[in-house]
């Protein structure tokens, strides 16, 4: 479709410091995106390395001291191998070793951990599928409804058309 021509005189004003602010608005909003998706990246490294080195020391739950020097506990969480770190208000406790617990939740754990890294290699795959005539129907619920007041009306009409015909009033 051909652009509608300006008149001369007539065109919108240009500003080029809020076209400028703009693009940098853009900019600074794609760069804090790609930020985020690196952080959380290297958190979820970060979370899958802390559970694989949990199952692989058969520990449910752990306690150590953290950089601040508060003590914190390391749980993971059976259902979906997830790791938690809380801080506690524990000041003595043996540091460093593994609450031993039932082996059942760390082998539940590294089976959900199985499970998921089964589901991941049989990912369902999307396909584009072609539209039909069909798929472009508008569908009317109240077609038939609408169908029999129409022949209704028309009924009526042509009642009325006949009476007046003969007389009728």
């Amino acid at each position: 479709m051909p652009r509608q021509q300006t008149i001369p005189g007539t065109e919108a004003p240009r500003h080029p410091e809020i076209d400028e602010a703009a693009d940098a608005l853009v900019a600074a909003q794609e760069e804090a995106k790609a930020a985020r998706d690196r952080a959380k990246e290297r958190v979820d490294a970060a979370h899958a390395t802390l559970v694989q080195a949990m199952l692989d020391a058969k520990v449910a739950v752990y306690k150590y001291r953290d950089a601040d020097g508060d003590v914190a506990k390391v749980e993971i969480d059976v259902p979906e191998p997830k790791a938690t770190v809380k801080k506690t208000a524990e000041r003595d406790v043996e540091l460093g070793e593994g609450v031993e617990t039932p082996g059942d939740r760390v082998d539940a754990a590294d089976e959900a951990l199985t499970d998921v890294n089964r589901a991941l290699d049989r990912r369902v795959e999307s396909r584009r599928v072609n539209r039909t005539a069909d798929h472009d129907a508008v569908v009317d619920p109240f077609a038939s409804t609408r169908g029999a007041m129409k022949g209704s009306l028309l009924d009526q009409a042509a009642d009325a058309q006949d009476g007046a015909a003969r007389g009728d009033r």
